[in-house]
């Protein structure tokens, strides 16, 4: 399998202290990303890898496995 790329040509906006998190293949962002107070994480993994995310105590992990 190959991983999907990612493009985001519009504008995307979280709430406060919110996070936005693009991962994809490739990722390509060409719009507005806009999270006040928060985080913005954009990541591209490419290749066969298993990707995990979790939110244990409410805090974002990322995990990439060959």
């Amino acid at each position: 399998y190959q991983p999907a790329s990612l493009l985001n040509a519009g504008n995307l906006t979280v709430l406060p202290g919110k996070n936005l998190t693009l991962l994809g293949g490739s990722t390509i962002n060409t719009g507005q990303l806009t999270a006040p107070s928060g985080t913005i994480t954009v990541a591209a993994v490419s290749g066969e890898n298993v990707v995990r995310i979790s939110q244990t105590g409410h805090l974002l992990s990322l995990e990439i496995k060959p």
